[in-house]
């Protein structure tokens, strides 16, 4: 693993991740990336959102098309129903996996 190391000084990128469920195994490398210090040796300050912060009542797709959340981990049937739904966004507001 080859980290780019960025100057502490600079603006850090901010990015926000809606999880699918409260933090578990699922999500280790997102901590531990954390833990290790590999987000900020990139130059960004990331910030998980778990679905207990407002009792679940968003989920990661709210988040995200909110614009409250940058990423979500979903499940692939969650992307589907964003492009299949009566209620799908426009071509180029829809969700994409990756």
């Amino acid at each position: 693993l080859r980290i780019h190391r960025v100057n502490r000084m600079a603006t850090k990128t901010k990015i926000s991740v809606a999880l699918d469920w409260t933090p578990n195994t699922n999500h280790s490398g997102f901590f531990v990336a954390q833990a290790q210090g590999l987000y900020e040796a990139a130059g960004l300050e990331v910030e998980f959102h778990s679905p207990l912060d407002n009792n679940y009542e968003k989920t990661p797709r709210m988040r995200v098309e909110s614009g409250e959340c940058h990423m979500g981990i979903t499940p692939s049937e969650t992307v589907i129903s964003c492009h299949t739904s009566d209620k799908a966004l426009p071509e180029g507001q829809r969700l994409v996996a990756v």
